[in-house]
């Protein structure tokens, strides 16, 4: 009995020994698969970052050989220059003795003898060397005619010695003593010596080798107060010959509603919202230069002149920017006054931002300040291309084939990686996917310093940049797997994050316009923020609406480096004229006159 139950014992315990061997085969082999993967991973990424290497070797050797060739085209230009510099050196010293020549012959035809001097002096004629000691004033060209003077007419020396220079300088501005242009003013004067200085008598200037006054330059930059013109048209009624009557001219700003010019206008709308001034100040500016105006005032005339601009070209201007095929969006927050009944309470509301990379210009939409998803469907109802974004749940609808099939949804590498940041303090696991998530920035990093085209990026995403994602996506599958690990609550959100946004995330290698990250979108929205920084505020939802267009006006004209004082003024201009819109005076097609 003792040894049935031994035999029984001693069997259980063989098998578990066999199903512990077998699931320790069962890691082992696992542990190998994944070993192999990684070894595939390792050796993929040597071949790419060899090709990286080669490619950078390869335009090494290509600016060496260009800088080489320059170099010898400099050597020749340098043996040219010291050439000709030679040859005009020997045409100068001809000049000055076919000059010095033409001063003797005038001497000997028009001047006066010693002895005419002599006796028109009722003195003694004075000696030779005396005379030529009094004449010489340490130049070397001082002329003498053959008697060793020329009496009362004076030497070429001794006329640039006695009464300064002649002549303007024939320097231009482009000489290598010339003051350098390090910002642009509307005019530059140059001011020559003989405008300033007058020679005393016995001095003479200072000359370089090549015989012209040695000087250096020095540069001011002045500022001149704007004049504030008012204008006051005296306008009459004409009876007509037909009975009727008429006035001589029509109210100048009529279509503009106020009392301001274009161009003040444009410049009171872009102290606002370019450089972002509350009204307060604005009011001061003015005040300060003149113009003394209330602040109630001064907001009807913001507020018509944004309703102006909106309303002449915001049609167009939202065409455009829907046109394109590569769109960034985003959204912000803003404290906007919302009417209670007879009370404004200020809520906060939010702003889109549809920004057309290819284009430069963007466009601010204000929509009740809601943030629902329906405000991005309707404004990308018929667009077709690729939708960069964050992770933001309302833009997940895109990643669906089926209902939007013209649209590829382009994730946010930047906001995955910043999940991995924050979980970094808790496990150390998390450094493992922020340095793959790296090498995918390096890959672009490389492209752009290659400057590589859209069609050769996306062949190098396809083969650099795809194995990285596989990594990644495998790394992240193992970690949801892990109990433990997925009880951290920074680690879980991380993983979750990823994986849930995988479909986006891996579609930026479909095509080498887009980019990896949704950053220019976002850096879009520092001038709506800096506003509110100085503004607090803003007053109400139609200064909300009329403001977002106002914003992706300046915007739109950074970007594309327009002044927008100027374009303003132009806009303006042409509103006061009665002109319409057309496709010419948006900002990516307007070329602005210098």
């Amino acid at each position: 009995m003792q040894d049935e139950r031994m035999y029984e014992l001693l069997r259980s315990m063989l098998a578990f020994y066999k199903e512990e061997s077998a699931s320790k085969s069962k890691q082992i082999e696992k542990l190998l698969a994944e070993l192999a993967s990684v070894r595939e991973n390792h050796s993929q990424e040597v071949s790419a970052l060899n090709d990286t290497i080669r490619e950078l070797q390869e335009q090494i050797k290509a600016l060496d050989s260009k800088m080489a060739s320059l170099q010898m085209a400099l050597d020749t230009l340098r043996v040219t220059v010291t050439h000709q510099n030679a040859m005009l050196e020997g045409k100068d010293k001809q000049i000055l003795n076919l000059q010095n020549e033409v001063l003797n012959l005038r001497g000997h035809r028009f001047g006066r003898t010693t002895e005419q001097q002599a006796l028109l002096n009722n003195r003694k004629p004075a000696d030779d060397a005396e005379a030529r000691k009094e004449a010489y004033d340490g130049t070397a060209d001082s002329v003498k005619d053959k008697d060793g003077d020329n009496g009362d007419q004076p030497t070429a020396g001794a006329a640039s010695a006695t009464s300064g220079p002649q002549k303007r300088s024939r320097r231009k501005e482009t000489d290598k003593r010339a003051p350098k242009q390090g910002c642009h003013v509307d005019e530059t004067k140059v001011i020559e010596v003989d405008e300033y200085y007058k020679l005393p008598p016995g001095a003479y200037f200072m000359k370089d080798k090549d015989g012209n006054i040695d000087y250096i330059c020095y540069t001011v930059i002045e500022h001149i107060k704007a004049r504030n013109v008012r204008y006051i048209y005296k306008v009459a009624r004409v009876h007509m010959p037909d009975g009727s009557f008429v006035y001589t001219k029509d109210m100048p700003n009529k279509n503009l509603g106020c009392i301001f010019s274009p161009s003040l206008l444009a410049m009171v709308l872009c102290w606002k919202y370019a450089y972002h001034l509350p009204v307060n100040r604005v009011k001061r500016l003015l005040r300060d230069q003149g113009i003394s105006i209330s602040k109630s005032t001064l907001n009807r005339y913001v507020q018509n002149g944004m309703k102006l601009i909106r309303d002449f070209m915001e049609k167009p201007f939202k065409r455009e920017v829907q046109s394109t095929h590569y769109m960034m969006v985003d959204e912000t927050t803003e404290l906007v006054g919302v009417q209670d009944g007879d009370k404004v309470s200020y809520k906060k509301k939010y702003l889109w931002a549809f920004f057309a990379t290819m284009k430069r210009m963007v466009f601010y939409l204000y929509d009740k300040g809601s943030r629902a998803r329906r405000v991005a469907l309707d404004f990308l109802e018929k667009f077709s291309g690729y939708v960069s974004t964050d992770g933001y749940t309302a833009y997940s609808i895109f990643d669906d084939a089926k209902k939007y099939p013209n649209i590829v949804h382009i994730g946010c590498w930047v906001h995955a990686r910043r999940k991995w940041i924050d979980a970094l303090p808790t496990d150390r696991r998390a450094m493992d996917m922020i340095n793959d998530i790296a090498e995918l920035f390096k890959n672009e990093i490389s492209f752009k310093l290659l400057k590589l085209k859209p069609f050769e990026i996306e062949d190098r995403r396809e083969r650099r940049s795809k194995p990285i994602l596989k990594r990644i996506h495998d790394r992240a599958v193992l970690m949801k797997s892990n109990l433990m690990l997925m009880a951290n609550d920074k680690m879980r959100n991380a993983v979750d994050y990823l994986l849930n946004q995988w479909k986006s995330l891996e579609n930026f290698i479909k095509s080498g316009l887009v980019e990896i990250s949704n950053n220019l979108c976002e850096q879009r929205m520092k001038p709506i923020k800096l506003n509110l920084k100085n503004c607090q505020n803003v007053g109400s939802e139609d200064a909300a609406e009329n403001a977002a267009f106002m914003f992706s006006v300046t915007e739109s004209c950074r970007l594309n480096n327009i002044n927008p004082v100027n374009y303003l003024e132009m806009i303006f201009t042409k509103i006061r004229d009665g002109e319409t819109a057309t496709q010419a005076l948006l900002p990516c097609y307007y070329k602005e006159k210098c």
